[in-house]
């Protein structure tokens, strides 16, 4: 049985295209209408996507898309907390 690497095995860039193909397929699910969907995308393969700042900002827009502030209001908390530098965790 082969494993999926994409987040442990792949090296720094295999990484970073599998962070980024986790959120675009959330976002892509969240503007379909489809919340539930997109927060998996974002928790899937041990929820690395979630570990991030922008990822923790994707959680909040799906979030408050479905109407549920405080919980978005969380997400958007996480993401300063993972990168307060950084501007578009603000």
């Amino acid at each position: 049985m082969t494993r999926d690497n994409s987040f442990t095995g792949a090296g720094p860039a295999g990484r970073d295209a599998a962070l980024r193909a986790a959120r675009g397929a959330a976002i892509e699910a969240m503007r379909a209408g489809r919340p539930a969907e997109a927060l998996a995308r974002l928790a899937a393969d041990g929820g690395a996507a979630l570990r991030t700042s922008v990822g923790q900002n994707v959680r909040g827009d799906i979030f408050l898309k479905a109407g549920k502030s405080h919980e978005a209001l969380k997400a958007f908390d996480a993401a300063i907390r993972l990168a307060p530098s950084a501007p578009e965790a603000h």
